[in-house]
């Protein structure tokens, strides 16, 4: 379905290497600088302190521990116009994030753009992950929740089978002392993954909950060494169990409250 308005947060697609890009001389090459400048305006450089790992030697009657390295590498962050989309280019990873998400193809289309000039620049780099997040945070606060149980109040917004919990602290009166109820769901599809977070956050933990608020978080990724051709299919694959998971896991008046604009 498609709505005048949503909860989405952040959606992010990050797509990890396998082994480091290394940069000549700590500069990004120039196609690939002008490419994300034209689509991201502003930029800046960050020195990022990342730890080197290293492995442990089993002797006969001992262990061997190496202690961690740390090393500092460099990553481009680059933002749009209006600082609600930013791109990061690592030497591990990138990573593209949007505040004002409209639609899939326009999401997608600069990421795809970019990867692919990386690609041709620094000869066709191996990824071992490639994922598309979804974060909604849901924000009912101006409703009036004094005469009612958590439970209650969120049975009405979300699927019955995501607040089980909540029924759980209603029926054991807990519902005054609840700080945090936060649920994992993972789910393998052989092809992909799915890592689904949902319930109740509490930016102010750890003091009591005030207010209404539902987090559902979908995490969809491929993490057995993608290939790069086929980065489309999967990202719209993604994308589409994302939503099929977000239209599961609400009920009708929060639909009516977002606006619905085409039932596809």
């Amino acid at each position: 379905m498609k709505y005048t308005s949503n909860y989405l947060t952040d959606v992010l697609v990050r797509s990890d290497f396998l082994n480091f890009i290394n940069f000549t001389d700590n500069k990004l090459d120039t196609s690939v600088l002008d490419l994300c400048l034209s689509l991201f305006p502003h930029h800046e450089i960050r020195t990022i302190t990342s730890g080197k790992d290293k492995y442990y030697l089993s002797l006969p009657n001992k262990l061997v521990f190496d202690v961690p390295e740390s090393e500092e590498l460099q990553e481009w962050h680059f933002f749009s116009d209006k600082f609600d989309a930013e791109l990061v280019l690592s030497q591990k990873f990138i990573l593209c994030r949007t505040k004002n998400y409209i639609n899939f193809e326009d999401f997608i289309n600069p990421f795809m753009k970019i990867i692919t000039a990386f690609n041709v620049c620094y000869n066709k780099p191996m990824y071992y992950r490639l994922g598309l997040r979804y974060i909604y945070q849901i924000d009912l606060s101006d409703i009036n929740n004094k005469s009612t149980s958590w439970a209650a109040f969120w049975n009405k917004y979300i699927a019955h089978e995501l607040i089980g919990p909540l029924y759980f602290i209603k029926n054991n009166n807990y519902d005054s002392k609840l700080t945090r109820q936060m649920s994992t769901l993972v789910l393998n599809y052989n092809e992909f993954m799915i890592r689904f977070l949902f319930g109740i956050h509490n930016e102010g933990f750890p003091s009591r909950l005030k207010r209404q608020k539902f987090i559902l978080d979908t995490d969809v990724f491929c993490d057995t060494l993608p290939k790069f051709t086929d980065f489309n299919g999967l990202l719209y694959k993604f994308m589409l169990e994302a939503n099929a998971l977000f239209e599961k896991s609400i009920k009708q008046p929060l639909r009516l409250k977002m606006g619905v604009v085409d039932n596809e």
